[in-house]
């Protein structure tokens, strides 16, 4: 068969200086590694939080923009209120509670955004909002601010 034959005064195996001097490189080696690899999962979930900012931002604009163009007239009964009837005569009301934004009773946003301000300005032909969400995990802050016309006045 192949095997090596073993030479005389050579034995197999590491010697007490490679196996010191290994375990030193992997002393140093596997903390960093550990550390780098916690950075990059940090980053990760920041970016993760960001995405989730965006699309509640996403959601909200979205639907604000929809049922603002279908009104026939808006109320801004308080700054963080907006009652907006529609052309069937139905009413929607977008309003602040707690930590999230409503459609009348349906939440806008996710359990892990907050919402520290929203404020709805009536202008002469259109709606501003401005708001901010901010992540609960990690404290990121999105402001956000928007003008939307009417389009049934």
């Amino acid at each position: 068969m192949f095997t090596t034959p073993i030479k005389k005064g050579a034995a197999p195996g590491f010697t007490l200086v490679e196996v010191i001097v290994s375990l030193a490189i992997m002393a140093f080696v596997a903390p960093m590694t550990i550390y780098i690899v916690s950075i990059g999962t940090k980053h990760i979930r920041s970016l993760n939080d960001a995405q989730q900012l965006t699309a509640d931002a996403h959601f909200i604009l979205d639907a604000f923009t929809y049922w603002t163009k279908q009104a026939k007239s808006v109320d801004v009964s308080a700054p963080s209120t907006l009652k907006v009837r529609l052309l069937d005569g139905s009413e929607k009301t977008f309003t602040a509670s707690g930590d999230a934004i409503f459609l009348d009773t349906t939440p806008l946003t996710t359990n892990d955004t907050e919402v520290p301000s929203l404020t709805f300005t009536k202008l002469a032909q259109s709606v501003r909002i401005e708001f901010q969400l901010r992540s609960k995990r990690f404290g990121t802050t999105l402001p956000i601010t928007t003008t939307v016309s009417f389009r049934n006045q």
